[in-house]
């Protein structure tokens, strides 16, 4: 059994500057990266989980480049 998780995601603009942020809480990084796609279809963002990076993904690229 998982245990909720505090994630924020950071939504980035030009220059990779923050833009945006949402505050949601998940079981998993799966669960939570699936939401910060569908908060931010087509968009660049960041998930991290309190301190801890998770992933930097770029929708508009179709990359999704992770950090364990």
């Amino acid at each position: 059994m998982f245990s909720v998780r505090n994630y924020r995601i950071y939504g980035l603009g030009l220059g990779g500057r923050f833009v945006s942020m949402h505050e949601v809480e998940r079981d998993t990084d799966d669960q939570a990266l699936a939401e910060a796609r569908s908060l931010l279809p087509g968009g660049e963002f960041e998930l991290w989980e309190q301190g801890r990076f998770v992933a930097r993904v770029n929708l508009s690229r179709g990359a999704s480049p992770r950090s364990a």
